[in-house]
């Protein structure tokens, strides 16, 4: 039961106008967190823990693995001034709501928790959010991506249906892209790739299916690629290799790549290149592989590859192996 001065708080504060912070608190088990310290005992939210406040106003709201466990009120997007939510870590459940037009959310971490059901696009298509991170959840439904983000991480989830195409000009801020542990399946939209801003793009563990273009120019920022554990087919591409100059992680094992077209492989700058678990076999006799770097990783078990395979790494010549048949 909530004694008498509680009571009287609650009610001078709802007053206020911080009821959506009463109702999170109560939405989330707020008697039970690890910490929470002044939460309704105090008149001033902005000295209640986990909040942050600008000028007397809320805007942010920070209560990472703080042992909330409850759901999400639609009342707490109705801080328009929040800027900042980062709630990861806790025992969430049930389903995000969709906030109101105009909030100016601009940070958003809800992974590790147990969300369900689609992500509301009112949320994910706010012209403000830079920051997003719902990963290792359940939710499920197509991919929608913010205008504006910078940082998308939405691996370890349901999510499902194809990926939609993203025209460069459209999406011209977006650094990192964490896709993988989906539903996704049919072909990569290769415009991804053409993403001015892109640095890394992991859409591992899905059930993308495609053949590797033959022409493909990478664009200058891209540094890492992860398509492993799809079902991808067809030959890779020697353009892949000869044509990219910034492209240092290039992970393709666990698809279904038939064969290498060309039997000396470029590589510059790579430091980590994965071709394991295909089925590549060589058009041409032998294999030469240079790379750049002298502490390059290349894999190639658990193919059909025969014949030896030659090595140059920096300036210096590997002596030649047998490649895993």
């Amino acid at each position: 039961m909530m004694n008498a001065t509680l009571k009287c708080l609650l009610l001078l504060s709802l007053a206020s106008g911080l009821s959506p912070l009463h109702d999170f608190f109560f939405a989330t088990s707020g008697e039970q967190w690890l910490t929470a310290t002044n939460w309704l005992v105090h008149p001033n939210p902005c000295l209640w823990y986990g909040i942050v406040c600008t000028d007397a106003t809320i805007t942010s709201l920070q209560l990472p693995l703080n042992g909330l466990n409850g759901t999400l009120p639609a009342s707490l997007f109705t801080l328009m001034s929040l800027t900042h939510l980062d709630l990861q870590g806790n025992a969430l459940r049930g389903s995000i709501p969709s906030p109101p037009n105009g909030t100016q959310l601009q940070l958003l971490f809800l992974q590790r928790n147990q969300l369900s059901g689609e992500v509301p696009p009112g949320l994910l298509l706010l012209p403000t959010l830079t920051h997003v991170d719902l990963s290792f959840n359940l939710l499920e439904g197509p991919l929608l991506v913010p205008p504006s983000v910078t940082h998308l991480r939405l691996a370890h989830n349901r999510l499902s249906g194809e990926i939609p195409t993203m025209e460069p000009t459209d999406y011209p801020a977006l650094l990192h892209a964490d896709l993988s542990a989906n539903d996704f399946a049919g072909p990569l939209p290769w415009q991804w790739l053409a993403l001015p801003a892109l640095h890394t793009l992991n859409l591992s563990h899905n059930s993308l299916s495609d053949h590797l273009p033959s022409h493909l120019l990478f664009p200058s920022q891209l540094r890492v690629l992860d398509l492993t554990s799809n079902h991808f087919t067809g030959p890779v591409q020697w353009v892949l290799f000869v044509l990219q100059t910034t492209l240092t992680h290039l992970f393709l094992g666990h698809n279904l790549f038939s064969s290498l077209t060309f039997p000396t492989l470029v590589m510059r700058p790579l430091v980590r290149l994965e071709l394991h678990n295909n089925n590549l076999t060589l058009l041409t006799p032998g294999l030469r592989l240079a790379a750049q770097y002298q502490h390059t990783l290349i894999t190639l078990h658990n193919n059909r590859l025969a014949g030896p395979v030659a090595l140059t790494l920096g300036c210096e010549e590997v002596t030649q192996y047998s490649a895993l048949i």
